[in-house]
């Protein structure tokens, strides 16, 4: 539920706090209630993932020094930085207010995963907010970690395509109508027909193909918004080969990550399982994995019905039912998803050998052909010259 600051006067003096309500009329009229006259009543701000990893990473420094949690918002409200000095005041008058510490995040930063704010909640309740601050900052930091690999395994490739596609828009709106009006096609071959009839389209190709592809996103992205559409989507997509095969890993990965997590904060099996489900982005796998719940409860083992979702590796499943045996399941999830985000870094390694000089060859190839069209005619006119 939205989340209201106010400020205003009653028969005590001048008040000011946060007050939940569905819109702001509503909002109003539950502070009438009290006997406060809002003055002042605005919708919490909404901030950005960014600062919420931001705050996170200042509220668990301040929490390693055995800080208490209202001592260490009053010492976050006095840094020099603005906007995180804000979101600690906020924090602290909330939690003053009675609210607990996942709602409020929660109202503060209404964009992140509602998987985060589980987590903090469950931190609270069972295993120690620190724990669960620590336990989500690490996960960001391996996925900070694969991104910054994917990038620079992509920035290469990418400046390569942009060198050749402004190459070859020059060529093609430059240079190609020159020599197509010195040829004759009758006698040109199929390829030089083929490129020769892109002739002065370069630049009018490359904007129609990226507003084609600008286009498709946007239909894609729009239909998301369905959950009927989108489960179809992805039906589909789990039957297409070789791509289902990459979104049944993600799936596993995803949900084993964050089962990792959740039992490492001490959280029961069945809620782990339900909370590792619902974070799959995927919804088709989602449900799947939400369906677990029943067969564990009918006494069947983790490593039994994740093995019949055939979405994890069978050496997972094989060190998952180990745990199983030895009563160490959190220490197994833990050391699954080490040698998955290893495997993954060692996978972008090799791809940031490899893809670099694929592009040149790519570059090359395109270079060649275009050469070919342009010298081959050139040559046929010199000597039908001389």
């Amino acid at each position: 539920m939205p989340l209201f600051e106010y400020a205003g006067g009653s028969v005590n003096g001048r008040q000011a706090g946060t007050i939940e309500a569905k819109s702001k009329s509503i909002a109003k009229e539950l502070l009438l209630k009290k006997g406060i006259n809002p003055t002042d009543l605005r919708k919490c701000s909404v901030h950005s993932e960014k600062t919420f990893w931001r705050f996170l990473s200042f509220l668990q420094i301040l929490l390693e020094q055995n800080i208490p949690l209202a001592e260490a918002l009053k010492l976050g409200s006095k840094q020099p930085n603005k906007k995180l000095s804000l979101i600690f005041q906020k924090t602290l008058s909330n939690l003053e207010d009675g609210y607990q510490f996942h709602e409020i995040i929660g109202n503060i930063f209404p964009g992140i995963d509602k998987n985060k704010i589980i987590l903090l909640r469950i931190g609270v309740e069972r295993a120690g907010l620190k724990k669960a601050i620590n336990g989500l900052l690490e996960k960001k930091k391996v996925d900070d970690q694969f991104s910054l690999i994917l990038q620079k395994t992509l920035a290469y490739p990418i400046f390569v395509l942009f060198f050749a596609v402004t190459a070859l828009i020059v060529i093609f709106d430059t240079v190609l109508p020159e020599f197509k009006s010195l040829i004759d096609l009758s006698k040109a071959s199929m390829l030089q027909n083929i490129i020769m009839k892109a002739s002065g389209k370069g630049y009018s190709s490359v904007v129609s193909f990226v507003w084609m592809i600008a286009g498709f996103v946007a239909i894609v992205r729009f239909l998301m918004f369905s959950d009927a559409v989108k489960f179809k989507f992805f039906q589909f997509c789990d039957k297409t080969p070789l791509v289902n095969r990459y979104l049944r890993a993600k799936s596993g990965q995803d949900f084993l990550s964050s089962l990792s997590l959740s039992l490492a904060l001490h959280t029961e099996l069945m809620e782990a399982v339900r909370m590792a489900a619902v974070s799959v982005n995927n919804p088709v796998h989602s449900k799947l994995l939400l369906q677990l719940r029943e067969k564990i409860k009918l006494g069947y083992s983790l490593s039994g019905v994740l093995s019949e979702t055939k979405l994890f590796k069978e050496l997972d499943i094989a060190i998952i039912k180990l745990a199983e045996q030895t009563q160490n399941l959190a220490g197994a999830m833990a050391s699954i998803c080490d040698q998955t985000n290893l495997a993954r870094i060692k996978k972008l390694t090799v791809l940031s050998q490899v893809i670099g000089p694929f592009a040149i060859l790519i570059l090359g190839l395109i270079i060649f052909l275009v050469a070919y069209v342009v010298i081959t005619p050139m040559m046929a006119l010199q000597n039908s010259i001389g």
